[in-house]
């Protein structure tokens, strides 16, 4: 299983006694993508890897944010991973949409379940909002990307 993966899955499950639990989606671009991971501040400013306590390398590009829902991880200014991702809610994707995203951010799954949400996401959302995105967060909601 990729490591992005297996970080992913770690930070859902809170198994390494912290994760996703309590946070929420600290960024919302009309019409672009939905941001959340920050397992710090909450805020979007930092992150942190269940793997290794603070970030790792990007793995691979193989995946293409060719399709709404796409789930990929947000880069520190290293280019390295930590926990912050964000969900792509583009309805229409072309390639000039993809090639913002594409061969820079680690695309790893994408929204099996509970799409809705995401295609709401597209205008700027009050707090109370954000608890219904928050199911986005469960494990059964995602399929993983595997090598």
């Amino acid at each position: 299983m990729p490591k992005t993966v297996q970080n992913f899955k770690a930070l859902v499950t809170g198994e390494k006694g912290f994760g996703y639990k309590g946070t929420s989606f600290y960024r919302i671009v009309k019409g672009l993508q939905i941001s959340a991971g920050d397992v710090e501040g909450n805020l979007g400013r930092s992150g942190k890897s269940a793997l290794t306590g603070g970030t790792f390398d990007q793995e691979n590009f193989r995946l293409l944010h060719t399709m709404q829902g796409m789930v990929s991880m947000v880069n520190t200014i290293e280019k390295e991973v930590d926990s912050r991702f964000f969900i792509s809610t583009r309805q229409q994707v072309e390639p000039a949409y993809s090639a913002i995203f594409d061969n820079k951010y680690v695309a790893f799954g994408r929204v099996v379940e509970g799409r809705q949400p995401t295609r709401d996401a597209r205008d700027p959302l009050p707090p109370a909002w954000l608890r219904l995105l928050r199911p986005l967060l469960r494990p059964g909601a995602f399929a993983a990307a595997l090598d």
